[in-house]
Parts: C-alpha cells; structure tokens; sequence
C-alpha cells in the first residue's frame, strides 16, 4: 500500500489549513512518503525528484528543510523482484518541473529495476495548472477555458507522457475522470485527480 506522510508545518500553508491546525506544530517532521507491505522487503530506496533546491528558504508559503522524494521499495512476488515506487510530486510545482521530476526519476528506477517490473503510485500532486501559487486569476483563466483540466490532467501535465513513453500505462489502473482529493468541505478544494497508479513491465 502506498501512502504518504504528512504533519502539518509550523509555518502552515494557507488560512484555511491554519484555522483547522491552529494549535499544531510539526512535532514530528514527517513528509513524505512510505510503502507497506506484507511481502518481503528486498531493498528500498530513496530517490530525491527535485534538484532545484525549491524548497528550501522562509520565502516560500510553505517553507520545508526537505526536498521532493520517490521512495522506492523492492518486493518478492511470486519469486520476482518487483519495484514499487511511492512518488510524492510538489504541490507547489507546475506541469514542467513535475515532468522533469517524473524523467528524473525514470531514470533512476530504470538503473535498479533494470527492466523489471515497476508500479508507479502515489500523489502526483496533477493540478494541471500553470501558476498554481504566484498567479491565481491566470490559473482560474486556464480552468475556466477547460474546466476538465484537473479531473483529466493528461494532456496538460508532460509527466504522463513521460511516463507512458517508456511503457508505463495509466489507464487501465485508474477510474477516468474520478477526483482522489479527500480535502475537508471546508477548504471548498475543486474535485481533481492527483493520485495515480501505473505499472510497467
């Protein structure tokens, strides 16, 4: 099972997370993201998606001394190694440095699956949108010429080509069109689909 970690940041990102998380601090310092499994772990691995350096600095809205992680575990299944890859994208990122993350990435899975069987999962964090933070009444522009941006993000965001240039399939794996964001109703967050699975091999 693919999950990810999160404890809410002393420094909390928007009004709206501040109000439900007021008396909260990040006691513990998890972000990220981890891999359950029943099956024998054979070895697991760390990659670091991001090389930019993007989230370090107080000038963020949501400052992390961290950086954008894919955990990949290897497992024993039926008597072959398989690689299960928990990717958790920036939030903050836009649609090209999410597609330089996932190639980044590929490549890197690609070294130790060596043509293995590979499961991608987790929060791709597909918002779809160009100016997801510094240039909001652009981003509305964007959803209002196609409101189908976030629920079908594929052709917007380059980490689905990537991904599927090398084999990756995502469409049988996942339910067309089906929100995954579980925001409270309070955060009045726009039904998107952000979470994906895709295997390979």
């Amino acid at each position: 099972m693919f999950t990810r970690l999160n404890s809410w940041n002393r420094v909390l990102a928007t009004q709206v997370q501040a109000a439900l998380h007021h008396d909260q601090s990040n006691m513990l310092g998890f972000h990220g993201a981890a891999t359950l499994s029943d099956l024998p772990i054979l070895t697991p691995h760390l990659i670091r998606t991001d090389c930019d350096g993007g989230w370090f600095g107080l000038e963020r809205a949501e400052p992390r001394i961290s950086g954008c992680i894919a955990r990949l575990t290897e497992v024993a299944l039926s008597g072959q190694k398989v690689t299960l890859a928990n990717i958790h994208f920036d939030s903050h990122g836009d649609p090209q440095s999410r597609g330089h993350a996932m190639r980044r990435m590929l490549t890197m899975i690609y070294a130790l699956s060596q043509d293995g069987p590979v499961v991608l999962g987790g929060d791709f964090n597909t918002s779809a949108r160009e100016f997801p933070q510094s240039d909001p009444k652009a981003s509305a522009a964007l959803l209002a010429a196609n409101p189908a941006r976030l629920l079908h993000p594929q052709p917007f965001d380059p980490l689905f080509a990537a991904a599927t240039a090398l084999g990756y399939d995502f469409e049988h794996c996942n339910i067309a069109g089906a929100s995954t964001v579980r925001a409270p109703k309070a955060t009045q967050c726009r039904p998107a689909a952000t979470d994906w699975c895709s295997p390979a091999g």
